[in-house]
């Protein structure tokens, strides 16, 4: 991995390599930004893994809420979580994985948000997994949503296997399949991957996820690993806003990661579709003509153009449609689709 590393950059990274003891087999990275009230939770998570071999390296981006404080208390008692400050908040969550994984020292990398969490056997499935199929280049896993204000209600996120193991890149291309905070990947990967590309916030993970699908086969446990938190921050997330970062990225990226022109077209309709649907459903104006720019660019999207017939009701009507499709598309699945 080859990056543009600059002063202040290099004092932090060295920060990190001055650290004793053995090299671990996992490092886990964990970006944070004021998250004093979370993170003793996500860490504690970490520190309670059957599989005792690992690294947590924190990198705290400028928080202002005693969020290094909190870490600090944890590494005074266990050398194996290790936390750095970044002076002032880049805004920018790519710069603190970067730095983490440029000191990375674990034969596999494992990604956690400040946020989320990991059930206690999460190291231990995966690190026996990949040293058991060296084929794959890395490996993720179902994971349960919760609410910070009741945490005792939780839901799988997957419902159904997201895809076949191997190369699912084009899987990757029509939509995200994978829950960072299941993912371990080897670290020797990354020497043909990268890191996370910076400047383009809210889409990082995606866009390394990308590129890193392209090059390496991947395979999913349909097995709970991890907890992902729904919070005042992720929930508010603009999804028009959201979609159209990833509208660009895949049009950006389509040359570079040579993405049929099918494949291309029907993920970018998609897209658009989805656009619509929430601008429509929001009353928002605009909507047709993101309909019919999904249409024109996939005439065999039936979606948008079931869209474009109700459009002339409420929404209530639409999205009671919705419901009904998917109610028996659901039951259809479970009867012919296998789980695992």
């Amino acid at each position: 991995m080859t990056s543009k590393i600059q002063p202040k950059e290099k004092d932090i990274i060295r920060n990190f390599r001055e650290r004793p003891g053995s090299t671990p087999l996992v490092s886990v990275i964990m970006p944070s930004y004021n998250r004093a009230s979370l993170i003793g939770e996500s860490i504690r998570s970490v520190l309670d893994q059957r599989m005792r071999d690992w690294e947590l390296l924190i990198v705290d981006d400028g928080s202002t809420d005693g969020t290094a404080a909190a870490v600090n208390d944890f590494a005074s008692r266990d050398g194996r979580v290790q936390c750095v400050e970044i002076g002032r908040n880049t805004g920018d969550p790519a710069i603190p994985r970067n730095i983490a994984l440029r000191t990375a020292r674990g034969r596999y990398i494992a990604f956690l948000d400040s946020d989320d969490l990991w059930l206690p056997d999460k190291l231990m499935v995966q690190t026996v997994f990949l040293e058991e199929n060296r084929r794959f280049g890395a490996v993720h896993s179902n994971a349960f949503a919760f609410r910070t204000e009741d945490p005792d209600e939780q839901w799988p996120i997957n419902r159904f296997s997201p895809h076949r193991n191997g190369f699912i890149f084009e899987r990757m291309v029509r939509g995200d399949a994978m829950i960072m905070p299941t993912v371990v990947m080897r670290r020797s990967c990354l020497q043909s991957v990268g890191e996370f590309r910076e400047g383009i916030r809210g889409i990082e993970d995606y866009e390394f996820k990308l590129r890193f699908s392209k090059k390496h086969p991947i395979a999913y446990q349909h097995i709970i690993l991890a907890g992902y938190r729904l919070h005042q921050a992720n929930i508010t997330a603009d999804v028009v806003r959201e979609r159209e970062k990833a509208y660009r990225l895949i049009e950006e990226m389509a040359g570079p990661l040579e993405i049929p022109e099918r494949l291309l077209r029907e993920t970018l309709s998609s897209i658009r579709y989805y656009v619509a649907r929430e601008k429509f459903n929001r009353g928002e104006s605009g909507f047709r003509e993101d309909a019919l720019k999904s249409a024109e660019l996939d005439e065999g999207n039936a979606r948008v153009r079931v869209l474009l017939a109700l459009s002339r009701f409420r929404p209530s009507v639409f999205l009671a449609v919705e419901k009904a499709v998917l109610t028996i598309w659901e039951a259809w699945r479970k009867v012919f689709v296998p789980r695992g």
